[in-house]
């Protein structure tokens, strides 16, 4: 099986394989796989290119369309951090040609076909025992910041797999909470079909977050991204969700990739309804975020199915410190305990909220958030507490043992999600 992404166990050695036909990837990942050793695999683009940080090897095979492989080596080369990360081109044939064109465009070695696989994983372990050189200096003696540090504005995700259990109020009152301290906050609605942010905060905006996600003028200026948002009194922009569901199909997971990487550069904190539905979309998103908060509730429909998403974001790699589990108790007497729960999803669980049967539902048909109501009681006490472990810093955000900070999924489509599993 492909670990599409994820962490690499201490002195084990990651292998991105890019290519751009999945069966043949997972053959040719099987060819490869070896005691202490994970094979990500994926086409080339931004999220390859993004999880070549933390590869000891890149394996490049086949692109889409019949790319030249050349180009993507040529890409890879350019990036400060890759300088010292080994390149194994598969050419398509034994023709010197294609070989001298792949080494000169920066390849550490090329396999023709057709190879035998003894010595395909002869060639990627000569390459991988070779210590890299030693990276150059910045200016002032600065070394080249990574990846995850230049783009870590936190960014949290409010998640759940079932609909009408408070992420959006969650997300709401967190982007509240995280606008106090003075730091600029977006909140982000893709929750794309049915999206109820702007209710929840009494807005009618003007634009949407599909709209600004597809300016791709704008997404590079901080100051065009901000007169997409709708301000509110608390001090958060909002980005608010189409007001038709039909509108969610023009946005793709590359637009949710782009729109989160302009957003965490235009503001320090970046809070997301993510709504509960799972598609490559929400798969941008998880692999995006510093922090994703699951939210379960004490029903056996709903803990069957947070069991099953966390079962697949395992096997996608994801690691489960930046995961954050609450229990939203949303009826008045559970019929399950918290240790039935944590038993069945088999995770822990880090907080609870508690039963509130009018201080949410007033805040929803009032749009007014619970955190920000004259009247505050027991229930604003209580997410405040949550708020605040949500917000703070995840143990992960310090590098995990493979050296990385972020979630790595892949980019796949819901109909092979089951092959990369099998």
């Amino acid at each position: 099986m492909i670990q599409s992404g994820g962490l690499v166990a201490p002195k084990s050695s990651l292998v991105l394989l890019i290519s751009a036909d999945r069966e043949a990837a997972a053959r040719l990942a099987a060819l490869i796989q070896a005691p202490g050793r994970h094979v990500v695999a994926a086409p080339f683009g931004p999220i390859a290119q993004g999880r070549a940080a933390e590869a000891q090897l890149i394996l490049i095979d086949r692109l889409r369309g019949g790319a030249d492989p050349a180009g993507a080596v040529s890409q890879l080369r350019a990036v400060v951090s890759l300088i010292g990360t080994p390149i194994l081109c598969i050419a398509t044939s034994d023709d010197v040609e294609e070989r001298v064109h792949l080494l000169e465009a920066g390849a550490d070695d090329v396999v023709a076909r057709p190879f035998h696989p003894d010595e395909l994983r002869a060639r990627i372990d000569a390459l991988i025992a070779v210590p890299p050189p030693v990276q150059p200096h910045y200016a002032h003696g600065l070394e080249a910041p990574s990846t995850d540090t230049a783009r870590r504005k936190r960014l949290v995700t409010f998640f759940s797999t079932k609909g009408g259990v408070g992420v959006t109020s969650l997300a709401v009152n967190t982007a509240v909470a995280a606008a106090r301290d003075g730091r600029s906050v977006a909140l982000v609605d893709l929750d794309l079909e049915w999206g109820q942010v702007a209710t929840h905060l009494n807005l009618t905006p003007k634009f949407s977050v599909v709209e600004l996600a597809r300016d791709t003028a704008a997404l590079e200026d901080p100051e065009a991204i901000r007169a997409y948002a709708e301000p509110h009194a608390s001090g958060i922009s909002v980005f608010a969700a189409p007001l038709r569901p039909d509108q969610s199909e023009m946005m793709g997971q590359d637009h949710v990739l782009r729109l989160l990487e302009a957003l965490s550069t235009a503001y320090d904190q970046v809070i997301v309804d993510g709504g509960s539905t799972f598609n490559e979309r929400s798969l941008a998103l998880l692999e995006q975020a510093n922090r994703v908060v699951l939210l379960v509730v004490p029903e056996i429909p709903a803990v069957r199915a947070m069991h099953t998403l966390l079962e697949m974001l395992s096997e996608l790699g994801a690691a489960p410190e930046r995961q954050f589990l609450l229990l939203n108790h949303v009826y008045q007497h559970d019929m399950l305990r918290l240790d039935d729960l944590e038993r069945s999803v088999q995770a822990t669980i880090q907080a609870e909220l508690p039963y509130d049967g009018v201080a949410y539902l007033r805040a929803v048909n009032e749009g007014v958030p619970v955190l920000v109501a004259t009247n505050r009681g027991a229930a604003a006490a209580a997410l405040e507490k949550v708020i605040a472990a949500v917000l703070d810093e995840p143990s992960s955000t310090a590098k995990t043992e493979s050296g990385s900070s972020r979630f790595k999924l892949p980019k796949f489509s819901m109909r092979t999600a089951a092959k990369s599993r099998s």
